[in-house]
This record gives C-alpha cells, structure tokens and sequence, in this order.
C-alpha cells in the first residue's frame, strides 16, 4: 500500500472512531431494573477474570458471588430495586468474612435483613474494547450504622474460584489479591 494511500486509510478509520465512539444517553438511569439480568465483570488488565460472568455457589439458604466457571449460572435471574440486586427472596449484602489485613468484606446474596445491605447505582460506561455503550453497578452505599457511601467491588482468589468482596472508599490497605472490577449488566436470553 502506498504512504500516501495508508495515510488516507488511517485518517478515515480515525474519523469512523470518532464518531462511533460511546455517547451516554440524556435520560438517567432508574434505581429500579425490572427486567432480569446477568452481571459479568470487567477488567482488561486482568485477562484472567475480565469478561467472566458472575455465578451463584449455594451454601445453605445463601448463595455466594464466584466467577464461572465455578457455581450456578444466574441466567437473568437478578433485578434490581431501589438500587438493591435481587434474586428471588434472596438480596446482596456487604457483610461477614471481613479481612483486617486489606479492609475488604464479602459480597453474597441471603435473605436475612440484619446484615448490612449493598444499595447499588447503574450508571453509563464504555466498553474498554469495543467502546460500546453499557450499564454498570457502582456501589452506592453499604447500609451500615452509619451507612458508607460509595466504595467498590473487587474479585479475590479463594482456593478453586474467585470470590466478590467490598472495599469502602479511599482504602489504602489493599493488596495485590484484591483485583478491582467493573460490573456490567447484561442479558443472556
């Protein structure tokens, strides 16, 4: 190819990206997501957990977060309400198995109401590849006494998978097994 037919082709494709690039829309997002959805998690610089889909481990009347290929698939099973991820009677939670050493806590769906509860915000995002416009879950807030704003989800090794966690904002005790993630919405059917 000539340079100056290489030049015309770069110049062209840098026009088509710029104005396909991902535009959010005017029109908020609601707290509320009645239509069922899955969740996969991001992070290109961790090829190992990027783009891997959120899943359900049983463990009594609980279902535990892991990334498949570990537990149950969710098949768009979870909605949302008033920021809260629901599954059937169950809904997440930020409590128990909190590490000292890095300040995380787990992340895990019961039905039980004393635990502090995770109150999640959908907001536009870009897809890092593809630059496609998606929707993504921040943590709101920990409903805790007081309540924690803001904070966000990681991903931890945890013998044969991978486990979700919450670290609360500006936590400078995070080590290298905390792998941050961004939760993405989306529909398997």
């Amino acid at each position: 190819m000539s340079p100056l037919l290489s030049a015309f082709c770069l110049a062209l494709l840098g026009i088509v990206a710029s104005t396909s690039a991902c535009q959010f829309p005017d029109t908020p997002l609601s707290s509320n997501i009645t239509d069922g959805f899955s969740i996969y998690v991001q992070n290109a610089s961790i090829p190992v957990i990027h783009n891997r889909v959120l899943n359900f481990r049983p463990n009594g009347l609980d279902m535990h977060l892991v990334l498949r290929p570990a537990g149950e698939p969710t098949n768009d099973t979870l909605y949302l309400q008033n920021g809260r991820v629901i599954y059937n009677t169950l809904h997440a939670v930020i409590d128990l198995e909190y590490d000292p050493d890095n300040s995380t806590t787990k992340i895990f769906m019961t039905d039980r109401t004393y635990h502090p509860v995770g109150i999640f915000q959908p907001v536009y995002g870009c897809n890092p590849e593809t630059d496609a416009l998606q929707i993504e879950l921040e943590v709101a807030t920990r409903l805790t006494d007081p309540p924690v704003n803001g904070g966000k989800v990681g991903i931890r090794r945890v013998v044969d998978t991978y486990e979700f966690r919450y670290s609360p904002p500006d936590n400078s005790l995070l080590t290298p097994e905390w792998l941050s993630v961004t939760l993405v919405l989306f529909r398997n059917g």
